[in-house]
């Protein structure tokens, strides 16, 4: 890849991102705390849905292991320091994917057609959220109750 090349990924990571891009691409890449305290809801926030849904689907299932081999379930914290970890490089490798993707389906586009596409694909999703949530809290109290 030459720098004109770079430097346009660039310009479409940043439209990607939106306004959380100088937070999430620093130099060091600091890992998203975020990501520690709201695990799957972030990933669901970022449109990034597949993750969010497999990640969602594994602590059920080792909730449910858990529950099965009577553990406490303290893992959890274990398995939200790894968000702090994992979601950083997952939010990144997902914004790769879909710029390539736009760029293969419009290998002629303009710049700033590709900028109009990866902003709609990118940024975040208040309707997810809103959704997972709802959904969230109609499951816990489908357990409680």
């Amino acid at each position: 890849m030459n720098k004109i090349e770079s430097l346009e990924n660039e310009i479409l990571i940043k439209e990607f991102i939106g306004k959380n891009y100088d937070k999430i691409m620093t130099k060091n890449r600091a890992p998203l705390w975020l990501g520690l305290f709201f695990g799957p809801v972030w990933f669901f926030y970022r449109k990034m849905y597949l993750y969010g849904f497999i990640i969602l689907v594994c602590l059920m299932l080792i909730g449910q292991l858990l529950a099965f081999l009577e553990i406490t379930p303290h893992i959890s914290i274990i398995i939200s320091i790894l968000y702090l970890f994992i979601a950083t490089p997952l939010y990144l490798h997902h914004i790769e994917r879909k710029i390539s993707a736009i760029r293969y389906k419009f290998p002629t586009a303009e710049e700033e057609t590709l900028k109009v596409l990866v902003k709609k694909v990118g940024g975040t999703s208040n309707l997810a959220l809103t959704i997972y949530l709802i959904i969230f809290f109609y499951l816990l109290l489908a357990v409680i109750m």
